[in-house]
Formats: structure tokens, C-alpha cells, sequence
């Protein structure tokens, strides 16, 4: 569920209500990878990938709510360590 708490978003994962989509921005000034959440309908958790091959994010879905844009390899190791720890927090 994506909502605003104050002046905060939050996107709540747990019910598989969030779009997740990957892709990289198509332009040659720009390298980048590219994660975007929408918000979808409840359904099984990592039931909905994408298969079509079209990952351009050089436009934004009607979808789209958030888009984080790492324009650097490290930066997605950051994120990936980040969300491994909050995993770790769950188990304990």
C-alpha cells in the first residue's frame, strides 16, 4: 500500500499490492539502473514480473509512483545491504 504519513510516503510491503518493475533510463548521456513501485492489486507476493522486455524508463507508467534511479553499482550494494540488515531484524 503506498499513503502519505504526514509529510512522508511510505510504500508498505507484505501483500503483494506493490508493482515492482526494473529497467534503466534509455539515454546515451545517461547510464543508470532503475527500480519503480506502483501501487497494484493484493495478489501473491512476486506473482507479477514482467516479461515483455521493455525496461526502458524513458517515460514514467501510469502506474509509477516511485522510481529510484542508481547511477552508480556501489549505490545499488548500499540498498541491497540496507534491505538484507531490515531482513535481518525481522528473523530476530
Amino acid at each position: 500500500m503506498i499513503y502519505k504519513d504526514g509529510k512522508i510516503t511510505v510504500i508498505e510491503f507484505g501483500t503483494g499490492d506493490i508493482d515492482v518493475t526494473t529497467g534503466f533510463i534509455d539515454d546515451p548521456a545517461v547510464t543508470a539502473g532503475v527500480v519503480s513501485f506502483g501501487q497494484g492489486v493484493p495478489a501473491e507476493i512476486g506473482s507479477r514480473q514482467s516479461s515483455n522486455g521493455n525496461y526502458g524508463c524513458d517515460y514514467i507508467s501510469a502506474n509509477e509512483h516511485t522510481r529510484f534511479v542508481f547511477t552508480n553499482i556501489q549505490a545499488i550494494d548500499v540498498v541491497i545491504d540496507m534491505l538484507l540488515k531490515a531482513k535481518k531484524h525481522m528473523l530476530e
